[in-house]
């Protein structure tokens, strides 16, 4: 019986040779030792590729964008529908998301990826206008002050 070096289980080795228990861990094993010999491994791999496709690196851009813009107009429109839930400002430029509990924040909108993702996180917030949302936190700072004292 050998112990696997990725892994550390004990297998059966067939040959001498063999240092690694299945195929899963001997990959894991030489991605590894190409991160250690060169950090941006995955950057060159991308511009070689990007330098033998361009058309399909384009094209996967242009995909990108056209998501990323797909989705900053959704939550554009999920602000100008809901507008501040204290004074009714609708102007989306200077609404905010406030999340009711800072514990269940789990990502922050602008950065989620997907709509479903998006939704999630909505859920959990209110709508807020800037000067709305710094007023909050700026008696909650207050109030925390004075329970110390």
């Amino acid at each position: 019986m050998k112990r696997c070096l990725t892994c550390n289980k004990e297998f059966l080795a067939r040959q001498a040779i063999h240092v690694h228990c299945s195929i899963p861990c001997r990959q894991r094993a030489y991605r590894e030792s190409q991160k250690q010999r060169n950090p941006n491994h995955k950057k060159q791999w991308y511009a070689n590729w990007v330098k033998k496709n361009p058309d399909k690196a384009l094209k996967a851009k242009e995909q990108r964008v056209n998501r990323a813009s797909a989705l900053r107009e959704y939550i554009w429109d999920i602000k100008r529908k809901m507008g501040c839930k204290a004074c009714n400002e609708s102007r989306t430029e200077v609404l905010c998301f406030h999340h009711r509990d800072i514990t269940t924040k789990e990502a922050e909108i602008n950065r989620c990826r997907t709509r479903t993702l998006v939704d999630l996180e909505v859920a959990k917030c209110d709508v807020l206008c800037m000067n709305c949302h710094t007023a909050l936190h700026y008696w909650e700072g207050k109030s925390k002050k004075k329970a110390v004292c």
